[in-house]
């Protein structure tokens, strides 16, 4: 029992830090609005040193600004898209003017201005939060506008190439969160570019705009392209540890009821079996329905991040499952007690049933760890990952039920224990990344932390921290459950 506290324990652990993480987060605003009034304030000495022709000064009071925003932005982009863009392009503008050498006033006074009627449009509206948008832009699909104003500025259309990179900006707040959270210098490189292309075309220097452009490019079309974090092995993995498992219950049902004298009633297990990998597949066609129904634009990241920690709750439980069963007589008594009990009362329906749940457990369980590795897994090698667990599988069937060959069990139970914790702690972290993408959960980066996408590991501290958390408590569980086998063989005797 106290290791079913444990593991229950571990799981509203995980997920307190999943969504708080507020040990290394960096410091929210509550107030959002109270937080921009006092950023707002920090404009006026930059209106008093464009005025007094001041650029040092300038550049100074401006960074006080920029600074106090990095921890507010988050609460702004909640409150309202609308004003989190307007004062991103107007900041951008701002950093753009006063970093020129003269100082440009009229130009650096515009985007002041612009800047200070953003804050207060954002301060005068109401509080209700922004609703995310089902169809939010995404960078692969913004990034074709960059395509479009390169290739309007080869042409020396102008116009087209503006109207272009205009349309990239005004939807760049939308796409930014993937590449913040990864690279937060190539997030930084990306809004010192935007706005040199978009001013160098108004100024008329399509050179200067195309060199930026090019760079813009080079940077973010890496973060487009999907990364695939998960391999045949983890493909292979998941169907045959899941199918492993459901084929031993069904082999072991089989031989109890032939040694028990009922092998007249087999038939009601392979019943139950094969009704089980049918409601299988047909809950594996309605989980992907839903799945393609609800992820369509922003909430991609979010639907996956949900699915991962879900399956990754599940994992953790059925690693604990497993290991509890490293004790043989334990796993024979699990099967002997049900299966007594369904042969006792008579009761047919019932040894099918068992049978069923047995293997639809297995299957509704495997349904739902694909649908999570699904949009981070190349299709041929999810395929080939299938073809190699099923095939497994198969040859597996033919030598434990068809020709008897017994498998160590105990060994089995500790190797698949170990590999689905392994998966877990990969879940954990690519559902965790998810969510961060999706601006559920704060993400905290830093240059300390490893940045390992194939094992699940991404440099926040959110992450890392959860992950942490979670190697403790699973050595916890492991030495206590030790203990207590140790405990329970050490007074056998005396109970003989």
């Amino acid at each position: 029992m106290r290791i079913r506290y444990l593991v229950v324990g571990l799981l509203l652990l995980l997920g307190i830090v999943a969504q708080s993480s507020q040990v290394v987060a960096a410091p929210r605003f509550a107030d959002p609005k109270a937080d921009m009034r006092a950023l707002d304030a920090k404009l006026v000495p930059v209106q008093q040193a464009l005025a007094a022709s001041d650029w040092a000064r300038a550049r100074s009071a401006y960074a006080a600004f920029d600074s106090g925003w990095l921890s507010a932005e988050d609460g702004v982009r909640a409150s309202s898209m609308t004003s989190y863009r307007a004062i991103e392009q107007a900041m951008g503008d701002l950093k753009f003017a006063l970093k020129q050498e003269p100082v440009n006033v009229a130009k650096a006074s515009a985007a002041l201005n612009a800047l200070q009627q953003a804050d207060q449009e954002f301060l005068s509206a109401g509080t209700t939060a922004s609703a995310p948008s089902s169809d939010a832009p995404t960078l692969a699909s913004i990034l074709p506008q960059l395509d479009q104003a390169q290739a309007a500025l080869k042409s020396g259309n102008l116009t087209v190439a503006q109207a272009a990179i205009n349309a990239f900006r005004t939807a760049w707040p939308d796409a930014e969160g993937v590449v913040k959270i990864k690279d937060a210098a190539a997030y930084a490189r990306t809004e010192d570019l935007l706005p040199v292309a978009a001013h160098a075309l108004a100024d008329g220097k399509p050179q200067v705009a195309q060199q930026a452009l090019t760079e813009l490019q080079t940077t973010l079309t890496p973060f487009a392209t999907a990364k695939l974090t998960y391999t045949v092995f983890d493909a292979a993995s998941i169907l045959l540890r899941e199918g492993l498992e459901a084929l031993l219950v069904i082999a072991a049902l089989l031989a109890f009821l032939t040694k028990s004298g009922n092998a007249d009633k087999r038939r009601w297990i392979w019943g139950g079996g094969i009704l089980g990998i049918l409601c299988s597949v047909a809950t594996a066609v309605a989980i992907y329905g839903l799945f393609r129904t609800f992820v369509t634009g922003s909430n991609r990241e979010l639907i996956e991040g949900v699915t991962g920690l879900t399956a990754a709750g599940l994992l953790f439980y059925v690693s604990y499952w497993l290991h509890s069963k490293t004790n043989i007589g334990g796993w024979q008594k699990y099967l002997k007690d049900r299966t007594s009990d369904a042969l006792a009362r008579s009761s047919l329906i019932s040894l099918g049933t068992l049978a069923f749940l047995s293997v639809f457990r297995e299957g509704a369980e495997t349904a739902l760890f694909y649908i999570g590795i699904a949009p981070s897994i190349a299709l041929h090698d999810l395929l080939l990952g299938l073809s190699i667990g099923m095939l497994t599988l198969m040859v597996l069937g033919v030598l434990i039920i068809g020709l008897g060959v017994r498998i160590p069990l105990s060994q089995f139970f500790r190797v698949a224990s170990l590999l689905i914790w392994y998966l877990g702690f990969k879940f954990i972290g690519t559902g965790l990344h998810a969510l961060q993408v999706a601006r559920v959960i704060p993400a905290t980066g830093s240059s300390l932390l490893p940045s390992l996408p194939s094992l699940g590991l991404y440099p926040t501290w959110e992450t890392t921290v959860t992950q942490l958390v979670l190697i403790v408590l699973a050595c916890v569980i492991v030495i206590t459950m030790r203990v207590t086998h140790s405990t329970a063989r050490k007074h056998q005797p005396a109970h003989a």
